[in-house]
């Protein structure tokens, strides 16, 4: 069973991200973010997988990997495959898995780079959410 950090360990983790890549986020969301909520599950997919190639582009070491459409927002190691929930687009969860594929299967690691880069990237949208656990959801 995996062990999830708590909300504390997460926010007194510090990760140094790349100001590459949170430009690379910030260019993102102004091409693809914009009338986001107006966009079918589809589409979301296609542009979460658009900010995997935008952060790959940015960070020339990430390995290639490939993503699939599921159930539920997971990364498989072995096939270097995110897959992304189809009934609940997240930009949050696409970066968790993507730490995954970069740093490892350290949970505390993925939450927090995800976690971090989304709040350097996102700031009005990140003071909209509310902690669930490990887990940040809409208010």
């Amino acid at each position: 069973m995996i062990k999830y950090p708590s909300r504390k360990e997460i926010e007194s983790t510090s990760i140094e991200i790349n100001p590459k890549t949170i430009q690379a986020i910030k260019k993102w969301k102004k091409e693809f973010y914009t009338k986001w909520h107006h966009n079918t599950n589809e589409a979301k997919i296609n542009k979460l997988n658009s900010l995997i190639y935008y952060i790959q582009k940015s960070e020339k070491n990430i390995q290639p990997l490939k993503t699939r459409i599921g159930t539920e927002y997971k990364y498989d190691p072995d096939k270097k495959v995110i897959y992304h929930n189809l009934e609940k687009p997240s930009i949050i969860s696409t970066l968790h898995e993507l730490a995954h594929h970069v740093f490892g299967e350290s949970e505390l690691v993925a939450c927090t780079w995800s976690i971090q880069a989304f709040k350097k990237s996102f700031p009005n949208s990140f003071s909209k959410l509310k902690w669930e656990n490990h887990l940040l959801v809409k208010k």
